[in-house]
């Protein structure tokens, strides 16, 4: 039996948690997404690299997340 940590949404697109596992999942992300945030701009104050790394970084969280997301969702996602 698979182990899912989303089920997709009733009404719109994507998925909640549905378990300890999926809350955790979204609570990191979320923490990753400050914590590094203020961590790159903090490091590159005043700089034309802090948008550029902050842009990367978050796209590179959000892309992950997502694919854990999906892989992890008991169903298909779909717009309802």
């Amino acid at each position: 039996m698979a182990d899912y940590w989303f089920e997709p949404k009733e009404q719109g697109y994507g998925a909640v948690p549905i378990n300890g596992k999926g809350l955790a999942l979204t609570l990191i992300f979320a923490v990753a997404v400050i914590a590094g945030s203020l961590a790159i701009i903090f490091t590159f104050r005043e700089t034309w690299l802090t948008p550029v790394l902050g842009l990367f970084y978050i796209l590179a969280l959000v892309v992950a997340f997502l694919r854990i997301c999906r892989r992890k969702t008991n169903g298909p996602w779909r717009w309802r």
